[in-house]
């Protein structure tokens, strides 16, 4: 027991380490501000804890499943791969945040927020797991990330029927960010054939699709914006949409050799222009 409770702390900043919270700081201000609209705070941070109990489940499977390939890439960021943490140990953890997130439900809406929760965790396992194994399908899996990370935390917070245009522009809005992340795990990807986008497609053809998306899904928000003849809300939005894009390409021009600072302004920017939306729809 001794020694049990002398190895704790080291055990705990192991588990945070492989639960990485802080990926679910946009997905959790982004439900928070939501619901903050909506007029209760409480209710948003119980969906913030809601998101990174999921969040925690679905990194924590896919770190299992990638070892081999994360020791390729040397993410010694995830503790498995030195075995600073057992797989046994990885399977109690999401069994734990599994029994969390059963018992954050009756504080929030439902039977919506368990469906939502549901879908989360089922897209986390077709994500990482190796016979169906969406990561590894160009694209698909790049848009099933950005359901996880925008659509469901918007949807948590508030069901209303203009929130839905909200959360579906979360998809081509987080897309180009998303694309980003796979260039420091390529070499480690193509030697385990794990097919990302930029292992199936190449370098250029995802830069050319970031450049894209990002540039049609502002001209889309500005749209939105002005339609709803909300001239002073495109006043704030226009120069947050401009930062958004520049951050993008340059962050793919890079190829996401940016500091963790520079990664952490056009989420920054995202957060703000979907207040902005949520006010002009």
């Amino acid at each position: 027991m001794t020694q049990i409770a002398n190895n704790a702390p080291k055990i705990a900043q192991q588990l945070a380490r492989l639960s990485r919270p802080q990926n679910v700081v946009y997905s959790g201000l982004l439900a928070l501000e939501i619901a903050w609209l909506k007029g209760s705070i409480l209710y948003g941070v119980l969906c913030y804890l809601l998101l990174l109990c999921l969040y925690a489940i679905a990194v924590t499977y896919n770190n299992i499943r990638d070892v081999q390939v994360d020791r390729r890439n040397n993410r010694y960021d995830n503790p498995l791969v030195r075995a600073k943490l057992s797989i046994k140990t990885g399977y109690a953890w999401i069994g734990l945040n599994t029994v969390a997130v059963a018992t954050i439900q009756p504080l929030l809406h439902q039977p919506t927020t368990i469906l939502l929760s549901s879908t989360y965790v089922v897209l986390s396992f077709c994500y990482s797991n190796r016979r169906i194994n969406l990561q590894s399908r160009g694209f698909t899996g790049m848009i099933l990330l950005a359901v996880c990370y925008g659509c469901i935390p918007v949807l948590l917070a508030g069901s209303a029927a203009t929130l839905w245009w909200v959360a579906l522009l979360q998809i081509p809005l987080l897309l180009p960010l998303l694309l980003a992340k796979d260039y420091k795990d390529v070499i480690g990807d193509r030697a385990e054939h794990k097919r990302t986008p930029l292992v199936r497609y190449g370098v250029r053809p995802v830069q050319l699709t970031a450049y894209v998306l990002s540039s049609l899904a502002a001209s889309v928000c500005l749209a939105i914006v002005f339609r709803g003849h909300s001239l002073v809300i495109g006043i704030f939005i226009l120069p947050l949409l401009c930062v958004y894009v520049f951050c993008t390409c340059w962050l793919h021009y890079r190829q996401g050799k940016v500091s963790k600072y520079f990664l952490r302004l056009p989420q920054l920017c995202l957060l703000a222009m979907s207040l902005l939306l949520v006010e002009a729809v």
